[in-house]
């Protein structure tokens, strides 16, 4: 069950880390991108934030994440779908627990990706494969979907707001 709540006057939800997610099917995946989430997690160690990444039918398109054991800010893409054009990148700062952050990342939609944390560049990388493949799965907000429609990797904390533009901004 997902709560919804009122935080200085605006709606935040919370995800408890175990089973809370939503989903959006077959959604639009763009080819370059500038999404922010405004967030508190309560752990911020391998947990999706945005993702439609489906193992099992070759349709790897993106994770974007917490991870590394440490909070860092990561995006997980395939140019193809399959597993070997997987690459992954990240920025350098963690996000704290039960602490609100910003995290930005800006895909130009060739190779080229940036992170950003609370506003401030937090580093970028030349991916090796061009573009994100335009899979056809749902799309998870708060978790990924690693086996058809088993969702797993659930976040747990606070959404205070998500903004997406198909553009580097």
């Amino acid at each position: 069950t997902l709560n919804v709540a009122a935080l200085n006057g605006h709606n935040t939800v919370t995800f408890d880390g175990v089973d809370d997610a939503m989903s959006v099917a077959d959604p639009f995946t763009p080819s370059s991108f500038t999404i922010a989430f405004v967030i508190k997690p309560t752990t911020a160690s391998a947990i999706a934030l945005l993702s439609q990444y489906d193992n099992t039918a070759n349709q790897r398109a993106y994770n974007i994440y917490l991870g590394d054991g440490a909070g860092t800010f990561r995006l997980l893409k395939s140019s193809d779908g399959t597993d070997p054009k997987v690459e992954n990148s990240g920025g350098n700062t963690a996000a704290a627990n039960a602490t609100w952050v910003i995290k930005t990342v800006v895909f130009n939609g060739t190779t080229g990706v940036s992170f950003y944390h609370n506003g401030a560049s937090d580093g970028s990388t030349t991916f090796t494969n061009s573009g994100i493949f335009n899979g056809t799965r749902a799309m998870y907000l708060g978790a990924r979907e690693i086996t058809d429609g088993a969702p797993d990797s659930f976040y747990a904390g606070d959404y205070a707001r998500i903004l997406a533009w198909s553009s580097v901004l």
